[in-house]
């Protein structure tokens, strides 16, 4: 096996990269980069666009590793597929502990179509206006998948917590 990956809930590591050959190892390296749209912005402004970066590489690596961030799991995977390298991977992302609770709150059609579409993946991000609803709409799918929040990215920032947790 030419490529082993480890993945966890955050970013996926990828051993023996000292093997990957340096064009797919590139490849590789295109994955966890794109365009940084305040570069963008300011060139079709015509303002200066000197210490903007063009782009931004979320890669990083050490000795052992490349580190990609988890997002990129699907793409690398068809990248490694097309050039026929055989490569395993280990899970070891925390699902948290089971937890009993229910949900009793209401939600907006748009609430169930969000909650929907973010359980069937294990990672996802919610963006959304001011207003929609996004506490209430995790605290939902918490209740959905019945998993501690910590292993889905929660506590949320002190001040949402503060004003949340008795009621939730």
């Amino acid at each position: 096996m030419l490529c082993e990956m480890l993945k966890n809930k955050k970013i996926l590591h990828i051993l023996k990269k000292n093997k990957i050959p340096a064009a797919i190892y590139n490849e590789i390296i295109k994955l966890a980069t794109f365009r940084n749209p305040e570069y963008y912005k300011a060139q079709a402004k015509r303002m200066s666009t000197y210490g903007i970066q063009k782009s931004i590489n979320c890669l990083s690596e050490n000795n052992d590793y490349l580190i990609l961030p988890r997002g990129c799991l699907e793409a690398l995977k068809g990248l490694l597929n097309f050039h026929s390298i055989e490569f395993g991977l280990k899970d070891h992302s925390f699902e948290g502990e089971r937890i009993e609770v229910n949900f009793h709150g209401h939600l907006t059609s748009k609430q169930v179509d969000a909650i929907q579409s973010l359980v069937t993946h294990d990672n996802g991000l919610l963006a959304a206006t001011t207003g929609f609803g996004k506490t209430v709409t995790a605290a939902a799918l918490i209740a959905k998948r019945k998993s501690d929040a910590k292993s889905q990215g929660w506590p949320p920032p002190h001040h949402i917590y503060a004003v949340w947790a008795n009621p939730l």
